[in-house]
C-alpha cells in the first residue's frame, strides 16, 4: 500500500538573541490577526482534507526560553493555512519576564526564498516555514530572514 504524506499545517519561527550579556525569559509569544482567520486547535478531516476548528483572533504560545547572548533561540507557532492576507492583518507580540514587550511587529507583505528571490505572501501556506530574527538590544530589531519550503510531500511504501 503506498500512502501520501503531505503536511496540513505552516509555521512560525522567531529566532530570539540578546545582544548584550544577561539572560531573559521568552514568557509568551502571540500571533494576532486582526480578521480572526487563526485556528489553534481542531481536527482534520482525511476524506474532505480540512481543518475544523473554531476561528480565534489569536494564538499564544508560552515557551518559557531562557535567551542569552550566547546563541539563537527559536520559538514556533504552528498552525493551519491562512488565506487573503493583506499588510499589517497579521502581528507578533512577546512578552519577557512576564511584561508586555514595548513593541508588536507586523508581519511584512514581502519576504525573500533561498536564492534572494522576494515574493509577496498574500498567504501563510500549507508546508512553508516562516523565518524571522528578534534581535534584543536598546531597541529591538525585528527582521524577516525568509521561507523555508523544506517540507515536502512524500510517498511511503508500507506493508499492509
Amino acid at each position: 500500500v503506498t500512502m501520501l504524506f503531505q503536511h496540513i499545517i505552516n509555521c512560525i519561527q522567531v529566532m530570539i538573541k540578546c545582544k548584550y550579556s544577561g539572560s531573559i525569559t521568552l514568557t509568551s509569544m502571540t500571533l494576532t490577526d486582526t480578521k480572526k482567520r487563526l485556528v489553534a486547535e481542531g481536527t482534520f478531516n482525511c476524506r474532505t482534507k480540512e481543518i475544523q476548528g473554531e476561528k480565534v483572533d489569536d494564538i499564544t504560545v508560552s515557551p518559557q526560553l531562557s535567551i542569552s547572548n550566547s546563541s539563537w533561540y527559536s520559538a514556533y507557532i504552528i498552525m493551519p493555512e491562512v488565506k487573503d492576507l493583506q499588510e499589517g492583518e497579521l502581528k507578533l507580540s512577546f512578552k519577557f519576564n512576564g511584561k508586555d514587550a514595548e513593541t508588536s511587529f507586523p508581519i511584512p507583505a514581502k519576504m525573500k526564498l533561498s536564492g534572494n528571490t522576494e515574493v509577496t505572501i498574500d498567504k501563510l501556506s500549507t508546508g512553508y516555514k516562516y523565518v524571522f530574527m528578534l534581535e534584543l538590544d536598546n531597541t529591538t530589531k525585528f527582521v524577516p530572514v525568509g521561507i523555508e519550503t523544506m517540507w515536502t510531500t512524500v510517498n511511503v511504501e508500507m506493508p499492509i
